[in-house]
């Protein structure tokens, strides 16, 4: 592929990506504070930046740590990295601070264990679940695209969890809807080869 090309894929990610966070944060009535949470800096860090951000009415920029026992001004908003775990703990300090008309924002896909969660902690109907599916694969070079994940291996492989594999497969999906089927594909290992299977299901 000629540079140039690359650099067009690399753009278009960019803009898909800068695209569904703005149209989000536009579709979100009101004032909002948006607390991010720091595995995910990075990542917005190569689409957007501050400024951009508080122009689609986002009063505040937070980050969002585990210790997190604060009553936001305006209506929170939450940039959250799927992660069961972590989402169960944000769930119930929203539930302990009485927190309404909140919304999380999974990056790139929520897991579908997350709704039970919500209704499990009473907050079915007051806490709104968004993805932001254009975050699955973004541009760090013109040539070299990433989920920008840095604890997928250890998901994956120290608490074993598959939950991620269903995304990974969708990225590689949404990736050739976008630009092409790929000419081969070469898995490697179990894991590689359950994300095969369901990108050649998708296919069909």
């Amino acid at each position: 592929m000629a540079d140039i090309a690359k650099w067009e894929v690399a753009n278009t990610l960019r803009e898909r990506a800068r695209d569904d966070l703005f149209n989000l944060l536009k579709s979100i009535n009101g004032l909002k504070d948006l607390f991010i949470d720091a595995d995910l800096f990075p990542l917005i860090d190569l689409t957007s930046n501050a400024t951009e951000i508080k122009n689609y009415g986002v009063g505040n920029l937070h980050k969002l740590d585990s210790t997190f026992n604060v009553q936001p001004k305006n209506r929170p908003l939450f940039l959250l990295r799927p992660n069961m775990v972590r989402f169960l703990t944000l769930a119930k300090q929203l539930r302990q601070l009485d927190i309404r008309n909140s919304h999380v924002i999974c990056v790139p896909r929520k897991f579908y264990a997350f709704e039970h969660l919500l209704e499990q902690e009473g907050l079915w109907g007051r806490c709104t679940l968004h993805e932001l599916t254009a975050f699955d694969m973004v541009p760090v070079d013109y040539d070299l695209f990433s989920m920008v994940n840095s604890h997928l291996y250890l998901n994956i492989y120290l608490d074993h969890s598959t939950d991620w594999l269903s995304t990974l497969a969708a990225s590689l999906i949404d990736f050739q809807q976008l630009f092409g089927k790929f000419a081969n594909t070469i898995s490697f290992g179990k894991l590689a080869g359950q994300v095969a299977r369901q990108l050649e299901r998708g296919q069909k």
